[in-house]
């Protein structure tokens, strides 16, 4: 006998579309015409202080379907039926709290040791066969769930691999800037830009902010150059090659990026 808002990531924000009258024993159905695009989802509950739990909207054809959780644990309780892409997002999700917990109780550890140097290498030791696991199941899982919205989202992840310095026969570092530059170019090589759902996921605005924040010489003239180009490859791989939903938003969020900007 209450409501919930079923909004979807935009970005860095987070917006609803529809209010959904909830019964007696917490049914409640979206369902319409609306041209809702692809993307990550919210069901927020403002009688929960606002708490909510993500899922995918996957393309049409794909999007009748039905999710059953409770508010103990949302993610852990979930049940999805007519979705298999929502399951595996589903998995994802409790897989890395999971990852979470291990990494809580390591990082704990490593603060009980104090000054034992043996128990910290030993915790630490830990921690990177974590994080090795972690990119291993995130790959597994990129690998399993490659052509959809939710595989994208996975890939979107991806770290950019950077090879050592280039050295002469000597072992001199030939090239100091090498690994900047390698990292600079290849920044967007794991960015899908025909999947236009990764604009409405919290993942794609703070990379490029990051980009121009951190990755691009604070110049104008480096900026222009490097705001065409991240432009050209919106519009030059997206779908269709041309005036897409990612190009456009790409395009807007710059204009308002830099309007903003001090240089």
């Amino acid at each position: 006998d209450t409501v919930i808002y079923v909004g979807h990531h935009l970005g860095e924000k987070k917006y609803v579309i529809d209010t959904v009258a909830v019964d007696a024993n917490g049914h409640g159905v979206m369902r319409g015409n609306k041209d809702i695009h692809k993307g990550i989802y919210l069901v927020v509950m403002p009688s929960r202080n606002m708490n909510f739990f993500e899922f995918l909207m996957g393309p049409e054809g794909q999007r009748n379907f039905s999710i059953e959780t409770d508010t103990v644990n949302f993610v852990k309780n979930m049940k999805i039926k007519g979705s298999p892409e929502n399951v595996a997002f589903n998995n994802y999700q409790r897989h890395m709290m999971d990852l979470q917990a291990e990494r809580y109780e390591i990082e704990k550890a490593i603060k009980n040791a104090g000054d034992d140097k043996d128990a910290k290498e030993a915790e630490y030791a830990k921690m990177r066969n974590l994080n090795e696991r972690r990119v291993e199941y995130m790959t597994k899982v990129e690998n399993e769930n490659k052509g959809t919205l939710f595989g994208s989202i996975m890939r979107s992840m991806h770290e950019v691999e950077i090879p050592d310095f280039p050295r002469d026969e000597n072992g001199i570092i030939t090239d100091s800037t090498f690994q900047y530059k390698y990292y600079k170019k290849h920044y967007f090589d794991y960015i899908d830009f025909e999947e236009e759902g990764l604009v409405r996921t919290p993942i794609y605005e703070p990379k490029l902010n990051y980009f121009f924040e951190k990755m691009v010489v604070p110049s104008p003239d480096s900026m222009i150059v490097d705001a065409h180009r991240v432009i050209k490859m919106t519009y030059d791989e997206g779908m269709m090659k041309g005036d897409t939903l990612i190009y456009q938003y790409t395009l807007s969020h710059l204009l308002n990026y830099f309007e903003e900007s001090k240089i």
